[in-house]
């Protein structure tokens, strides 16, 4: 595969055996049998998003979080007179005050941003497949039959993709190893990011 290609779907989703026989593009070649040669199921060709493509909608979805969820995480704490993660503090010192912070104290003040964010991704992608950064860039989540995931999973999938970014962001960074692009949440959810025909 050249280093410009999409990456194309080499493993069978279910079983991870090899795939044979040549794909294009989104389509088999017309003599290409459709189902894995080691489980049996059927199979539906995919192009993998770039991982450029990805971080481009995984920001755009945080512009989305920050106008939408954020406001409504600080009007929360303001009504249950929450103190403040960094009192006095502004920039890069708040930022290292809220660093040396007990981490179930920081979780804490978290949970009612990530419960909003955990509904947005569980009602966007798990109802359509598309957040607002996906439609953006014409991608979709796909459970590994080819669907759309479902809430339970797509809740599932985000929660995955926050512990992602703990070990170094090491669970988003796999996806530039991986032959089908697919992050540590994408594996624990049974899911792939493609492009849309």
């Amino acid at each position: 595969m050249r280093s410009g290609d999409p990456a194309i779907r080499s493993r069978c989703p279910r079983c991870d055996g090899a795939l044979d026989g040549p794909l294009d593009g989104a389509r088999p070649l017309p003599d290409v049998d459709r189902n894995c040669p080691t489980c049996g199921i059927r199979l539906l060709p995919i192009i993998a998003a770039s991982c450029g493509q990805r971080m481009l909608a995984a920001a755009t979805d945080t512009v989305v979080l920050s106008l939408t969820a954020g406001p409504l995480h600080l009007a929360l704490s303001a009504l249950m007179d929450s103190p403040p993660l960094a009192p006095g503090a502004k920039g890069l010192d708040a930022l290292l005050q809220i660093g040396t912070r007990d981490l179930s104290e920081l979780a804490g003040h978290l949970v009612p941003f990530l419960l909003m964010c955990t509904l947005y991704f569980a009602l966007f992608v798990g109802l359509t497949g598309r957040t607002p950064g996906l439609r953006l860039l014409r991608l979709r989540v796909v459970s590994t039959h080819g669907v759309v995931p479902g809430p339970l999973v797509a809740a599932w999938r985000f929660v995955a993709a926050i512990g992602g970014l703990l070990p170094g962001a090491l669970g988003w960074v796999w996806m530039a190893v991986d032959t089908d692009r697919r992050t540590w949440h994408d594996h624990l959810s049974g899911t792939y990011v493609v492009r849309e025909a």
